[in-house]
């Protein structure tokens, strides 16, 4: 799969393990901010498919990020990377601490997995908040 955003995405599986493989690869362009898009999508898409055709499956389902810190400065294969679960990731994120330790080195969130710290998404500034208007199952909205 690719995006028009200078990335690819390559989806494996492997019917003797049942493991499913999503791999990113974001090219960089030269004056542009990296926005990683695509990875996001294809997750909510298998995401969405697990939870809607195989709900009892979808719970048992593991999610794991491969370190970046592994392949890029010790140069480990794939396989031998240390692996963190997303939801290790997402507490750290709501910890004070956004970041897991590999070999005792931190490891930053966005850098490890940017779709989970949601880096993609632009931050807003001078915005005040002034009073709540409603309340849903995902959140609260504000005046601002």
């Amino acid at each position: 799969l690719r995006s028009r955003q200078f990335e690819a995405a390559f989806i494996r599986f492997d019917a003797s393990t049942n493991q499913l493989q999503v791999f990113q690869r974001a090219f960089s362009v030269r004056g542009r901010r990296k926005q990683y898009m695509l990875l996001p999508q294809v997750l909510f898409a298998i995401d969405s498919l697990l939870e809607g055709y195989y709900p009892g499956l979808f719970q048992s389902v593991r999610k794991l990020v491969p370190c970046r810190h592994c392949f890029a400065d010790r140069g480990l294969p794939a396989g031998k990377e240390r692996c963190f679960s997303a939801e290790e990731c997402v507490a750290a994120l709501r910890s004070d601490r956004p970041f897991v330790k590999c070999d005792a080195l931190p490891i930053s969130i966005s850098y490890l997995a940017p779709d989970i710290a949601m880096t993609c998404l632009k931050q807003v500034t001078g915005l005040e908040v002034e009073e709540k208007i409603g309340e849903g199952g995902f959140g609260t909205v504000y005046r601002g």
